[in-house]
C-alpha cells in the first residue's frame, strides 16, 4: 500500500479547512476573474475575484468583491489600477490580472444554518 507525505496532520488539515478572514488592514491585490450580472435594482455589478499578493502571511487568499458600475467603488477601482474605458462597453477580460490596493473590513453575514460567519469585505480601493 502507497504511504503518502501529505504535509501536514489531519489536525493541521481541520484547521486550515476553517476560514478565518484577515485582519483588517490594507491589502495588495491582483483581479483573477470578472463576471457581471444584473442586481435586483437592475444595476451592472461586476463579481471580481481579487488574490491577494505580496502578503507571506495570506499567499494567493481571494477576496471576492460586487462593485456596481458608475457609483464611488468602480471609480475607486478604475483609480487604483489605472483602468479605463471607452464608450458605453466595458470588457471584463480586459480586468483580469490588473493590480491595486485595497482596505478590507471585517464584516458579518448569518448563513443558512442562522450562524454569524465573519468575512472580508472590500471597504476602498487604492493606488499602491
Amino acid at each position: 500500500m502507497p504511504v503518502i507525505d501529505v504535509g501536514m496532520t489531519y489536525d493541521e488539515a481541520v484547521e486550515a479547512s476553517q476560514f478565518k478572514p484577515m485582519p483588517e488592514g490594507d491589502y495588495e491585490f491582483q483581479v483573477r476573474a470578472v463576471e457581471s450580472h444584473q442586481s435586483e435594482k437592475g444595476n451592472t455589478v461586476l463579481r471580481m475575484n481579487l488574490v491577494v499578493v505580496n502578503n507571506p502571511d495570506y499567499p494567493n487568499r481571494v477576496v471576492r468583491d460586487n462593485p456596481t458600475i458608475g457609483f464611488r467603488q468602480m471609480d475607486q477601482f478604475c483609480k487604483a489600477t489605472g483602468f479605463s474605458w471607452e464608450g458605453r462597453q466595458l470588457v471584463t477580460e480586459d480586468l483580469v490580472g490588473l493590480t491595486g490596493g485595497m482596505h478590507l473590513i471585517l464584516d458579518s453575514y448569518e448563513n443558512k444554518a442562522g450562524e454569524t460567519v465573519l468575512t472580508n469585505r472590500v471597504q476602498r480601493y487604492f493606488k499602491v
